[in-house]
């Protein structure tokens, strides 16, 4: 189900949606600095050295959206999540036993939309992580 099913469903307004967009967008760009080069080092690395060495502000490091701050737990579950991920050939997606299993651990209660948050971040990461263009 499409974020308007849940609009119509759970009565989710027009401002959340946005939130949960620009969550996303937020999200995909943590991620991509996030993301290690051929030399181990993360994007985030290079461009922090770069500014450092410069003495200006690199305009990549700046988001461009802030992060919700009613969702800022989702992205400290997924980061919990992401971080005890199974890696193997290829990134593993979080699966919703995962999910489950931390919630019980951590005595943590996700709400539907919270699990689907976390699953397309899952789904963000690994795309990022699949990209061979960044």
């Amino acid at each position: 189900m499409g974020w308007s099913g849940y609009r119509v469903q759970r009565g989710i307004g027009k401002v959340e949606l946005e939130a949960y967009s620009d969550f996303y967008e937020y999200a995909k760009f943590e991620l991509k600095l996030s993301k290690p080069r051929k030399d181990g080092k993360t994007e985030r690395w290079h461009l922090e050295n770069a500014e450092k060495a410069l003495k200006r502000i690199i305009p990549e490091l700046i988001p461009p959206k802030e992060m919700p701050l009613f969702l800022v737990h989702v992205w400290r579950h997924f980061l919990h999540l992401d971080d005890a991920r199974q890696i193997g050939m290829a990134i593993n997606p979080i699966s919703y036993c995962e999910i489950d299993s931390y919630c019980r651990l951590t005595n943590v209660k996700m709400s539907v939309l919270e699990v689907d948050a976390i699953k397309k971040l899952d789904r963000i990461k690994r795309e990022v992580m699949n990209d061979s263009s960044n």
